[in-house]
Formats: structure tokens, C-alpha cells, sequence
């Protein structure tokens, strides 16, 4: 997969729409759409996500923590309870090297293991 980006819209109703796209290897472009709602309205940094809708139901929902943030909003490191998954989330394609070495120091600190975050590949459009 290349070319990952999530996009997110606050609803009038307080949730968030979340939609998330790559590219395959076969080139085409994979989208998964979901809602978010604000668990902890104290912080806004604990979230719950779903991806699946049953007739506007949904029965699933996911942990979606905000752990660590750039001073300027420049990325975002959300992860979720069991430490299972995670994500590092960037404004543009690449982090400088200083800014990625400071986030796997937070993401050990927090219990993950940054090995396991695997980097976006960014070619544009094909």
C-alpha cells in the first residue's frame, strides 16, 4: 500500500467523519469511511471509531487515543488500549528524522513498540 491519508470533519451532531484511502499494489484506490465519537469531552483525546454500519447501526466500536501531539499540529500519534495497533499521523509525506526519533521515544514510553509502525510510502498520483 502507498499514498495513505485520513481526512476528518467535524459533524454537526458532535461526531467526526473519518475517511481513510491508499492506494493497492494493483493501483487502485482502497477507501474505508467511518464515524468517530468523543469519549473523554474533558480532553477530546479519547475517541471511539467505527468502520462498520449495520442499517445505520453500529454494534463496533473501536479505541481511538490521541497519545502525543506536535507543538504545531504538525502530526498526531493515536493508538488504542491494547497497544495492538497505532498510527503516526503527519501533515506531510515524510518527518524529519529528529521529529520521528522523539515520537518512537513516547510511543516506548507509552508501551508500544515503534518497529512495528510501518511507514506510508508517498508517490502521488499514478
Amino acid at each position: 500500500m502507498s499514498d495513505t491519508t485520513a481526512e476528518y470533519a467535524r459533524d454537526p451532531d458532535g461526531t467526526i467523519t473519518v475517511i481513510n484511502r491508499c492506494r493497492t499494489s494493483d493501483g487502485s484506490l482502497d477507501e474505508a469511511r467511518a464515524i468517530a465519537r468523543v469519549v473523554e469531552p474533558e480532553t477530546n483525546a479519547k475517541l471511539e471509531v467505527s468502520f462498520f454500519s449495520l442499517l445505520g447501526w453500529r454494534p463496533v466500536w473501536g479505541d481511538y487515543w490521541v497519545l502525543a501531539l506536535g507543538p504545531n499540529y504538525e502530526y498526531a500519534v493515536v493508538g488504542e488500549s491494547s497497544r495492538r495497533y497505532g498510527w503516526i499521523l503527519s501533515r506531510t509525506t515524510t518527518l524529519p528524522a529528529s521529529t520521528r526519533d522523539a515520537i518512537d521515544e513516547e510511543l516506548r514510553a507509552l508501551g508500544y513498540e515503534p518497529a512495528q509502525f510501518q511507514i506510508s510510502t508517498h508517490f502521488g498520483n499514478r
